[in-house]
C-alpha cells in the first residue's frame, strides 16, 4: 500500500493513494479512510482515534474502491457525519467537483 501527501503552491492538499493484490480472480475493495483527529496505534495492535464521536469527526473522508469481476471499477467518496451514538459515513459523491477529483483503478 501507498500513501502520499503533498502540498501545492496554492495550499491545496494533494493524496495519491494506491494497493495491490495477490491475484486477479475474483471480487476486490478498499477503504482509505482521511481523519482530522490523530490516529495511534496501541501496543496490542488496535488503532484509537482521538476524534470526538466514537472516534470519528464532522466531514472525515472515505474513499471507497471497489472492483467487482467483469464490471466496471467504482469509486464512491463519504463523508462522516457521526453523531453521539450514531454512526454514519454520508456518500457524497455526486458533489465532487467535476474536473477536480481523479481515480482510477
Amino acid at each position: 500500500m501507498l500513501l502520499h501527501l503533498g502540498t501545492d503552491r496554492d495550499g491545496h492538499v494533494w493524496s495519491i493513494v494506491s494497493a495491490d493484490r495477490a491475484s486477479v480472480s475474483g471480487d476486490s475493495y478498499i477503504d482509505f479512510e482521511f481523519l482530522q483527529n490523530p490516529l495511534y496505534k496501541t501496543n496490542g495492535g488496535a488503532f484509537i482515534s482521538a476524534g470526538p464521536n466514537a472516534g470519528r469527526t464532522t466531514n472525515d473522508l472515505l474513499l471507497s474502491l471497489a472492483s467487482r469481476r467483469r464490471q466496471v471499477p467504482t469509486l464512491c467518496l463519504a463523508l462522516d457525519r457521526t453523531s453521539p451514538g450514531v454512526f454514519a459515513y454520508v456518500d457524497a459523491t455526486a458533489s465532487l467537483p467535476a474536473g477536480r477529483v481523479f481515480a482510477a483503478l
